[in-house]
């Protein structure tokens, strides 16, 4: 559930033609009508969004580009822009050189598809041939209403994609460096103790929240004007006014429509804590935060409160109040499910047309894997098996597909990597795995246990067997 609050955009529907982009240090041509060609990794990949007028400037909305390769030009020709309706879209051309910036105005009448941005709206760019609402965005940046001058990165091309580091310019920089004061960000030593202790990334009732302890063993704390981030530093939820006793729990809603910089929290995300008064949270203190790389089915939660790891919380939210850890699921797959065979390299097999990773119950009892996980190399690849999931029967092979896009959590197999299996309840790189194996390339076939009882070494098999003995 993870989006930036967005309204709808002003659209200004176009008439004819073509679209003149503004330029720096590089030439570039009128915009006529280009084919869209497909896109080289490592080459619209260098770009960024860097700066947005939204407001109507000169010569009208605009949004600027940079180029962070230091050593090669980017063509552009074919790329699109777009706000944050997918129907709107200008086709833009030309070559950025490195390290240097373009401009293109969106609603210039002359520009097909051309459209105006909103006091709450976003800027995207995609790729050549991609479709917006269906490919992901190259670069984004979102915003809740109009600036005074305009948006753009501090520095200029630096942070995170779709969503970076933007912040209110002293002076709109078209084609140029961006121009700031720049940010001073306070200390957050009056908020020790204060930690982020349960969240819900999940949406219960009342959606996404997050949920603040205080620690000290005496004295409030005052948390007026405290900011509450997602992963995203352009995610900020200012906090009213509110203090936490100490020993006390305070939990926001921050996905509330109703309060500015509403924000949803995503499957793979994270909660993040800064003083009041913040104004770059790329540089800025972190009082407390947690990251995460699947929704848990309930919440996460410190065990113990307030100081403890994150682990899945039991069977109840405990929306500002202790965590709850009544039900969590006991040990139960270690030494009676295990890694059978791994495809990382599909064979074109009709049901598994994929990557799988296949699971053997080795032991004399059926065993339950519903909200088990299954993962690769890298701890924010989670698949959880579905609630739904059947029993594993005494002696039965299991595949599942790990890199189908219908998937929450999906994930492909690389030619070096691992497969990993997790218990229900299991937090990625602080739990242990119930079975794990890796390997340096791809299986000319599949990888997979020399021993049906599952305690064998594994090895290249001589064709793939989902759901079968090897």
């Amino acid at each position: 559930m993870h989006f930036t609050q967005n309204r709808r955009a002003l659209s200004r529907p176009g008439t004819a033609a073509l679209a003149v982009l503004g330029v720096a240090v590089s030439s570039f041509a009128v915009l006529g009508a280009v084919a869209p060609a497909a896109h080289a990794v490592g080459t619209i990949n260098d770009i960024v969004i860097n700066e947005v007028e939204s407001n109507g400037g000169s010569p009208g909305d605009w949004i600027e580009l940079y180029n962070n390769n230091s050593v090669d030009s980017v063509v552009l020709d074919g790329a699109q822009l777009s706000d944050s309706d997918n129907g709107h879209t200008i086709t833009i051309t030309g070559t950025i050189a490195p390290n240097s910036y373009a401009w293109f105005q969106t609603d210039n009448s002359a520009t097909p598809g051309n459209f105006g941005l909103g006091g709450a709206d976003s800027a995207r760019l995609f790729a050549a041939g991609d479709t917006p609402g269906t490919d992901p965005s190259i670069d984004s940046y979102s915003w809740t209403n109009h600036a005074a001058t305009t948006f753009g990165r501090y520095p200029d091309g630096a942070g995170a994609k779709n969503g970076g580091d933007f912040f209110t310019t002293t002076a709109p920089t078209q084609g140029t460096a961006n121009s700031y004061t720049a940010p001073v960000n306070p200390s957050p030593a009056a908020y020790a103790g204060v930690v982020v202790n349960e969240v819900e990334s999940n949406g219960d009732v009342n959606g996404d929240w997050v949920e603040l302890y205080n620690t000290r063993a005496f004295g409030s704390v005052n948390l007026t004007g405290a900011i509450l981030a997602d992963s995203n530093n352009s995610n900020i939820y200012t906090i009213g006014s509110v203090s936490i006793p100490a020993g006390q729990y305070r939990a926001f809603y921050v996905e509330d429509d109703g309060v500015g910089g509403g924000f949803g929290l995503g499957d793979v995300d994270a909660a993040r804590l800064f003083a009041a008064g913040t104004q770059d949270l790329a540089t800025a203190t972190v009082i407390s935060e947690y990251s995460w790389s699947t929704h848990s089915p309930t919440t996460y939660g410190r065990n113990p409160n307030g100081t403890g790891p994150f682990q899945i919380t039991g069977t109840a939210n405990t929306f500002a109040a202790a965590n709850s850890f009544v039900g969590v699921p006991v040990t139960t797959l270690a030494g009676n499910v295990v890694i059978s065979e791994v495809e990382s390299q599909p064979q074109g097999t009709p049901t598994f047309a994929g990557d799988w990773i296949e699971l053997y119950n080795a032991s004399g009892t059926p065993q339950d894997i519903a909200g088990a996980v299954l993962s690769d190399n890298d701890n924010t690849h989670a698949f959880r098996l579905p609630s739904s999931t059947a029993p594993l029967a005494v002696g039965e092979y299991r595949a599942f597909r790990v890199d189908d896009a219908l998937i929450d959590g999906n994930f492909g197999l690389g030619g070096a990597d691992s497969a990993r299996l997790y218990e229900a309840g299991s937090i990625l790189g602080t739990s242990p795995a119930v079975d794990q194996t890796s390997w340096a390339s791809h299986a000319t076939h599949t990888w997979g246990r020399l021993s049906p009882s599952g305690t064998g070494s594994f090895t290249g098999t001589s064709a793939p067997t989902p759901n079968l003995a090897n």
